[in-house]
């Protein structure tokens, strides 16, 4: 807290400590006459020396992300407030957030799958699929999963201007998003899904579209099981943020993501391929719960061919 006095264009606001890091929140209030690098590396010679009398006590280098949009600050101060909390969580059911690189899943091959087994080279009841994954991987167990999906006319959620270029989803002051448009449709397929997920059926998605993303809020607001895909891999170090976190500890989440598509630090935009993947792949899963899908113009058997590259092995 005395790094002001160091630095005076740093203002420092909270501090949480952990077991083998720390986190701070500080205000930079003017432009600064030495890199930040140079402030943290005399807070950490300084700490050091007081804590063990000599230098080594924390590792080189340090994180830091800049806030710069409304609501990042309140969060961030939430978030830090609750380290450790997840943390004890973690410790108690550590095997929901571990990581696992190597999850090989049988996917099934039904007679309406016969495009599939084409590619894959032969008629076999099932095909090995590569995935990373975090969260209850019993949940691939249940004996009815069901894929949720909705087409784009169903519901839109407001959206907003961000600051700089693009929009966003608007939320209210509960951060929940704002619905501009829904059709009668959406509703008798929500009231659906979200009944037989409270009668354990598992939904599973990649929410893609605007009602895919509210139907699983619903069924996350409502501690239902979900199986999630996603388009990118998971760092090392990954865990759930926010809401995610506490439907992994109660077991009702399972985060899945083709094991070809690795993690990367920079946002990876969903494209029309890795929909269709993602779609396919849920349907594979789903068997007998699988949703009715018009891929629009791609055939059957490059739908299948994007399957067989996501979920390969290493990529190969």
């Amino acid at each position: 807290m005395r790094i002001g006095e160091h630095h005076s264009e740093i203002k420092p606001l909270f501090i949480q400590v952990m077991p083998d890091h720390v986190h701070f929140i500080i205000h930079v209030t003017k432009p600064m006459a030495r890199p930040l690098g140079q402030a943290i590396a005399g807070f950490k010679a300084g700490s050091s020396k007081a804590a063990i009398g000599k230098c080594g006590l924390w590792a080189e280098g340090f994180q830091d992300t800049i806030l710069f949009h409304e609501g990042q600050l309140d969060a961030m101060f939430a978030y830090l407030r609750d380290n450790p909390r997840r943390l004890a969580v973690k410790q108690l059911f550590p095997e929901l957030f571990m990581v696992r690189n190597d999850l090989c899943l049988k996917l099934p091959l039904s007679a309406q799958d016969r495009p599939l087994c084409s590619v894959l080279g032969a008629a076999a009841p099932s095909f090995n699929a590569h995935f990373s994954a975090i969260g209850n991987l019993f949940l691939l167990d249940s004996p009815n999963i069901v894929q949720v999906q909705c087409s784009r006319s169903y519901l839109a959620y407001m959206r907003v201007p961000k600051p700089g270029c693009g929009r966003k989803i608007a939320r209210d002051a509960a951060v929940v998003p704002i619905i501009e448009k829904t059709a009668p449709e959406f509703e008798v397929k929500r009231d659906e899904l979200l009944a037989a997920a409270k009668h354990g059926t598992v939904l599973i998605s990649p929410c893609i579209s605007d009602g895919e993303r509210e139907i699983s809020r619903l069924a996350f607001a409502a501690s239902l099981p979900v199986i999630a895909l996603r388009n990118m891999g998971f760092s090392s170090l990954y865990k759930p943020g926010g809401k995610l976190f506490d439907k992994t500890a109660n077991g009702k989440l399972l985060l899945l993501a083709p094991a070809a598509w690795p993690y990367s630090t920079e946002e990876k935009p969903m494209t029309r391929f890795d929909a269709c993947a993602l779609n396919r792949i849920a349907q594979l899963i789903a068997g007998a719960g699988a949703a009715d899908i018009n891929y629009k113009g791609i055939q059957p058997k490059d739908i299948d061919r994007l399957v067989r590259e996501a979920v390969a092995k290493g990529g190969a």
